[in-house]
């Protein structure tokens, strides 16, 4: 997968047929992130990546799910 946090790019490895899904370790550039709390949004946007268990495509979006509702 490859996306955007906010302000950095990144890709992430992803096995769909295996369930739950999988997904690994994702990398990200490391662009400077002006603005209170963007830093901190986007660590806790890539950690939550490998706790996902199912996607849904929404339009554009892209909803991941985790088992545990405080991560989703």
């Amino acid at each position: 997968m490859a996306g955007s946090d906010g302000c950095n790019l990144f890709t992430a490895p992803v096995r769909r047929e295996v369930t739950p899904l999988s997904i690994g370790t994702p990398m990200a550039t490391r662009k400077r992130c002006n603005g209170a709390g963007v830093v901190e949004q986007e660590r806790q946007c890539l950690a939550a990546l490998p706790t996902a268990a199912s996607l849904r495509l929404e339009g554009e979006p892209l909803a991941l799910s985790s088992p545990s509702p405080t991560t989703r």
